[in-house]
């Protein structure tokens, strides 16, 4: 009987609470993250705090919804117990605040925050109103609660900070003249339900294994690939190495003797193959749970079809190994239920592919997208009007497509 290796990969349901965090201008600076069990949910379903920022980590690493890398800080809370198992690092620096709850005065977790600093996260600590100045060296971001703070401590706790180059934020900012008050006492940074509520997010958790198919997406994407570092991630993850296998030895390249290595693998079927393989497979298995099948199907046989009609001509802005991949990406709004700019927004793509994508206009992309979908829905004029804008041969762009439901057949055939 076969195993559907890929029953259990499937996107998980994540929840995550998100508060901006404003600048004086009222601008966004960054977002704290908090955990949240659903989407109803108003606090972390954790009394542990140090699994709670587990969970969090491990829903917004991989997800699109929460760009991780863009340009905003995302500030999060980290537990002593965090720190000493090195939990921030999972983050990426520069764009992670490493809120620390607890005691600074022991030196081992003293060390452990300035390796962090030295790494390049900000660490943000929150005033705990025991000294009439709080100890600001090592920090980054002072953090004093605008609902409990005595009014005459801010300004010392201010000019603590500023003396050490050390931003003040402040939370729980709930009206305009509280806002006001403590800009002018200087405080940098503001949060609370005057600006904004935090929001629940929800969306598809990506799984390790999706991490590793967005790390092989990168590497396929470089020019030229490293087979070197596609072998090595290829060989951690054995689903993929096990679908490789299958269809290296399939009847499609026929080898003379069985293949049972992956480096042989990449070596007899050249990269050009491999990379077609993993990017159906990258888009197959990120589908939400209760999609049709139908849905990863039409994605490759859509870019099967454009890599065939383009391929004999030297397009100016676009090539045949491109439009595979923009075929493929086509449909991922209806496979995982996401507006295609936050999903693109952490894939390594140019501009005008990602352009594409969203249906911009002058992308270069974009014509070639209106043809796939002139094929699909059987619209003759409006294909012809593409074929026409691209300068392609009429016959061979039939052909192409005739060719594209075969190879997608025998690939979905063997491959899964």
């Amino acid at each position: 009987m076969r195993t559907d290796l890929s029953a259990n990969w499937g996107p998980l349901p994540f929840f995550v609470g998100r508060q901006p965090i404003f600048d004086q201008s009222q601008k966004i600076w960054g977002y704290q993250l908090f955990h949240r069990a659903t989407a109803a949910s108003v606090a972390a379903s954790f009394e542990d705090g140090e699994e709670a920022t587990l969970e969090i980590i491990r829903n917004i690493a991989m997800n699109p919804l929460l760009d991780p890398h863009g340009q905003t800080k995302n500030l999060i809370t980290f537990t002593r117990e965090n720190v000493v198992r090195s939990a921030p690092f999972a983050m990426p620096p520069g764009k992670t605040v490493v809120k620390y709850i607890g005691s600074r005065a022991e030196s081992s977790i003293q060390k452990q925050l300035q390796e962090l600093r030295t790494a390049g996260y900000l660490l943000a600590w929150e005033d705990d109103a025991e000294a009439v100045v709080p100890e600001v060296s090592g920090l980054d971001i002072l953090i004093l609660d605008a609902m409990t703070v005595p009014e005459n401590r801010i300004p010392g706790m201010i000019h603590a900070a500023h003396a050490a180059n050390v931003l003040v934020m402040a939370k729980r900012v709930e009206t305009h003249a509280i806002f006001e008050q403590l800009k002018r006492h200087g405080v940098s940074l503001f949060q609370g339900f005057f600006f904004q509520k935090p929001e629940t997010f929800h969306g598809p958790r990506l799984t390790p294994h999706h991490a590793l198919r967005f790390k092989l997406l990168a590497i396929l994407n470089e020019d030229p690939p490293n087979p070197d570092k596609l072998a090595d991630i290829l060989e951690k993850d054995v689903a993929l190495s096990y679908r490789l296998l299958r269809y290296v030895n399939s009847a499609r390249f026929s080898p003379v003797t069985k293949i049972t290595s992956i480096r042989r693998a990449l070596s007899f079927i050249g990269l050009k193959h491999v990379r077609h393989m993993l990017e159906v497979i990258l888009v197959k298995e990120t589908t939400l749970p209760g999609k049709t099948h139908e849905l990863p199907f039409s994605a490759a046989l859509r870019g099967k079809f454009l890599q065939s009609a383009a391929s004999g001509r030297s397009p100016e802005n676009v090539t045949p190994e491109s439009l595979f991949l923009l075929g493929l990406l086509s449909l991922l709004e209806a496979l995982l239920d996401l507006p295609m700019p936050d999903i693109l927004r952490n894939l390594p793509l140019d501009d005008d592919f990602k352009a594409g994508l969203c249906r911009q206009a002058g992308s270069p992309y974009l014509p070639w997208l209106k043809l796939a979908d002139a094929f699909e829905r059987s619209n003759w004029d409006e294909a012809d009007a593409c074929i026409n804008e691209l300068g392609l041969d009429p016959l061979r762009v039939a052909s192409s497509y005739a060719e594209a439901v075969d190879w997608t057949q025998t690939f979905f055939q063997h491959a899964y």
